[in-house]
């Protein structure tokens, strides 16, 4: 066997190593320890297939180390011209956007100081602070003792109460940011912010039930597309969430655990993989959906027979409004409308909030809205319920 092929046989091996931390994370996530040996592991593995390529190739070892390096420095610089709020060519962020939802988004739920469970809504956050960050944000996070990111007066007969997902929750910005807190200081009407990220529009009907609705003239939802699989298993369940046990939870927490902090060779072991899926994705039948998104019929019923058990709670006016993920085209807001034209329903406002948003509204990688955003946002949702007198 000539040393050519021993180096190809070496690299396969190194490949493999590294194949196995790619697929079967999970065994790695028990402790900060086993953390620690996995991205070691990826780093060992993904560097030493590199060199025994090179050896197989007879060229220098530096010269794969030094490229292996600098394209790791690339990555490094991009992700932190982009924290700084610059944008680069289209089709890299495109690039930068699959890599950071893949293998390096910190999703928030990493551990109890982040997370609570419930038996009920799965989880919502824990009581006291704490700091959330991914690479464009560091926001920290006061929230008050029903797990929602707003202070303990806000539980105590709020005239508004917004419901919603990681967009009214505020991922990514301060709490006098997000456009609850600014409505709040523009209408000088008190508010309760009970937006949790991923929740859908079940969990939200579900979070009114802990709530004391009896001063609250307005409840202003959000909704966003991602809502639709929980909407239909709690409709499909006979208006009853089925929800995971604490394990699965923490399951989630842990595996979050090994991809939000930097490790060496992080962005090329992501980027590589990354790469490769692309290139399945195009070899195979699946497309792409077009845009703009469009909801089916039973998904828009779905969110109205909710809304329509939101009403058994509370008698006053709700106002909804549609976010879309990083500015993405959608037709929602037209299919509620024509949705309501069949089946009016009393005290039922729609704003079309997507309408005035543009891509600069948004982070450059993470889907959802900066602070600018959430201003401008804010000036709809106010503007709106002035001229609707929805708090009279």
């Amino acid at each position: 066997m000539t040393e050519t092929v021993k180096n190809l046989l070496r690299a396969l091996v190194s490949f493999l190593f590294l194949l196995f931390a790619h697929k079967g994370g999970y065994y790695f996530y028990g402790s900060a320890f086993t953390i620690v040996i996995f991205q070691l592991w990826i780093a060992i593995s993904l560097l030493a297939t590199i060199i025994y390529i090179g050896k197989a190739l007879k060229i220098s070892v530096l010269f794969p180390i030094a490229l292996v390096a600098l394209l790791e420095l690339f990555f490094i610089l991009s992700f932190q011209i982009i924290s700084s709020g610059t944008r680069l060519s289209e089709p890299f962020i495109v690039f930068l956007k699959q890599v950071y939802f893949e293998r390096c988004r910190n999703v928030c739920f990493d551990d109890e100081r982040s997370f609570r469970y419930d038996s009920t809504l799965f989880y919502t956050l824990p009581p006291g602070r704490h700091r959330f960050s991914n690479i464009e944000f560091k926001t920290n996070y006061e929230v008050n003792g029903l797990g929602f990111r707003d202070d303990e007066a806000s539980l105590t007969d709020p005239e508004i109460v917004f419901l919603g997902d990681s967009h009214t929750m505020g991922w990514g910005v301060e709490k006098a940011e997000t456009f609850e807190a600014l409505i709040e200081k523009e209408l000088h009407s008190k508010c309760l912010n009970t937006g949790i990220a991923s929740y859908g529009t079940a969990r939200e009907f579900l979070t009114l039930g802990r709530l004391d609705l009896a001063q609250s003239k307005l409840l202003v939802l959000q909704f966003c597309k991602n809502d639709t699989t929980e909407n239909q298993t709690f409709v499909a369940h006979g208006n009853h969430l089925p929800i995971s046990d604490k394990k699965k939870l923490e399951s989630s927490g842990k595996w979050n655990q090994l991809w939000k902090s930097y490790f060496p060779l992080k962005y090329c072991y992501a980027s590589f993989f990354q790469l490769c899926n692309n290139a399945i994705l195009a070899c195979s039948a699946k497309k792409t959906p077009p845009l703009p998104y469009k909801m089916n019929d039973e998904e828009v019923a779905n969110f109205f027979s909710i809304i329509l058990k939101i009403k058994e709670k509370f008698d006053g006016n709700i106002l909804i409004f549609n976010i879309n993920e990083q500015y993405e085209p959608s037709t929602i807001f037209s299919q509620f409308q024509q949705y309501l034209r069949a089946n009016p329903i009393e005290k039922l406002h729609l704003l079309d909030a997507d309408a005035h948003l543009t891509r600069d509204d948004y982070f450059i990688i993470d889907d959802h809205l900066n602070a600018n955003g959430h201003r401008k946002l804010a000036n709809q949702l106010g503007a709106y319920i002035l001229e609707n007198r929805l708090l009279d």
